[in-house]
């Protein structure tokens, strides 16, 4: 099935960085700053726990760029050139950063005796225009855009036709033409870096998918760089893929900040953050068929299927559902069992067979995040 999330509660098509000043602008009273995990795009509050976050759950990363307080991802938007730019590292040995921004090019070496090194005095005030980071130690290299006044235009319809036409193959069970994509569209010569990154955003997408049923961990790999390949964007299909990627891995708390009540994720959103369902909230109708958009696999698609019929109160439906998405292949992937865990667990619950609610409850007693709501209706504590 093919979905096409068009969130009118969304504005603009481009960065995160770029939509978060927008909003915060137009409140009166000083808003509550979320510093976002650069790479899983876990939202913190507290800086220290970010930091915390970052090198213990994202082991092949120790460092990141603090720009104007806040830790930025690998591409950010800045109204005006940021007065603060500091690379953090630890443990790492020496290293250095390659910059480039208006045609000049600067080597700035990171000492394994420091923390820290700023690098706000090499972008001259008022600069407008881009800012290429690269931060390297030893084979690891990780690149950073930073973008000054002026964001990037890009055809972004044209781009989304070639999604269209590379993922066509998935619809009929085949194999899409990996390496002529590649070839043509982001190994090509003078293509702009972000045109590359949003074609290889969906096309680590399509990967995962193709894989998910025979290769599940290689799967999830694929799918968390689409992730970080596709964060800074906001077009139709790029918050589509973000919102079935949350889903997929797990994410819940993504679909907070993403999906409001008109969303076709927002009950799922509702669910797998357990947050109360609103009086006025509306349960969205079954999604129809639709000719265009992103390829969505059948697990996903009646898995979000039985948490509206969930809240539509068809719980025979659900439960029917549910019995269907275990016959699944990829309903033995981890991320899986625990949702579908959850969706009957709660279905028996809702239908009065407590016994069998407990049952299910247990398989989720070390769950980090069901696991409080597990422990209330088994008894344990």
């Amino acid at each position: 099935m093919d979905i096409l999330e068009e969130n009118a509660e969304r504005i603009g098509q481009f960065l995160d960085d770029w939509i978060r000043n927008i909003r915060s602008s137009k409140n009166s009273n000083p808003p509550i700053v979320f510093n976002d995990c650069p790479l899983c795009g876990a939202p913190f509050a507290d800086e220290t726990k970010l930091q915390s976050h970052i090198l213990h759950s994202h082991g092949d990363i120790k460092y990141y760029i603090k720009a104007d307080d806040r830790i930025i991802s690998e591409v950010s938007y800045f109204e005006e050139p940021p007065t603060e730019l500091v690379v953090i590292y630890a443990g790492l040995g020496n290293g250095q950063v390659e910059m480039k921004l208006s045609g000049q090019y600067h080597t700035i070496p990171l000492s394994s005796e420091n923390r820290s090194q700023n690098l706000e005095s090499f972008i001259p005030r008022g600069y407008r225009g881009r800012v290429a980071l690269s931060i390297r130690f030893g084979s690891n290299c990780r690149p950073y855009t930073i973008f000054c006044k002026d964001m990037p235009i890009l055809d972004y319809a044209r781009l989304d036709e070639l999604v269209m036409q590379f993922q066509q193959p998935l619809s009929t069970d085949s194999e899409p033409t990996w390496e002529e994509f590649k070839r043509i569209n982001i190994y090509k010569s003078g293509t702009d870096p972000m045109e590359v990154r949003y074609l290889s955003g969906f096309f680590e997408y399509m990967l995962g998918i193709f894989l998910e049923k025979t290769d599940g961990k290689s799967a999830g790999q694929h799918f968390e760089r689409s992730f970080s390949y596709l964060r800074p964007f906001r077009t139709d299909l790029s918050h589509t893929a973000l919102c079935i990627l949350a889903l997929k891995l797990n994410w819940f708390s993504i679909l907070q900040r993403r999906c409001g009540p008109r969303s076709k994720f927002y009950n799922s959103r509702l669910f797998f953050n357990s947050e109360k369902l609103p009086k006025d909230a509306p349960i969205l109708d079954s999604a129809p068929p639709q000719n265009e958009g992103l390829w969505v696999d059948p697990f996903l698609e009646n898995l979000i299927e039985a948490v509206r019929l969930f809240y539509k109160k068809d719980l025979e439906k659900v439960a029917e559902l549910i019995d269907e998405l275990k016959c699944d292949p990829i309903s033995f992937d981890r991320n899986n069992e625990d949702k579908l865990n959850l969706i009957e667990a709660r279905t028996l619950w809702s239908q009065g067979d407590r016994t069998s609610a407990v049952r299910v409850y247990h398989r989720l007693l070390n769950h980090p995040q069901f696991g409080t709501e597990a422990e209330e209706k088994t008894g344990h504590d």
